[in-house]
């Protein structure tokens, strides 16, 4: 998977197009002084639907191909919205 970096002075966006949709994995700082740090890695497809997964970092499992590295993240995801759900928020 290659990764295309967006960052600022305290955050860090990494995001991958694949076949399916968008992976991206979003480093923050969460508390005082910029500590601690949260990961987060996220996938959107083509319709608008929406998977969260908490402190994990997709870039960690280089062994995983695109598609698998899809099917992981909606598997272990904490939160997932519809296109449409997204769509009315």
């Amino acid at each position: 998977m290659k990764f295309t970096l967006a960052q600022n002075d305290t955050d860090k966006l990494w995001k991958c197009k694949t076949d399916q949709g968008w992976i991206s994995v979003l480093e923050r700082s969460t508390g005082y002084s910029f500590r601690p740090r949260d990961t987060e890695t996220a996938f959107m497809d083509h319709d608008g639907s929406f998977w969260l997964l908490q402190g994990e970092d997709i870039r960690n499992y280089p062994g995983l191909s695109m598609d698998e590295a899809v099917e992981f993240i909606k598997a272990k995801s904490q939160y997932q919205m519809s296109g449409i759900e997204m769509a009315n928020n």
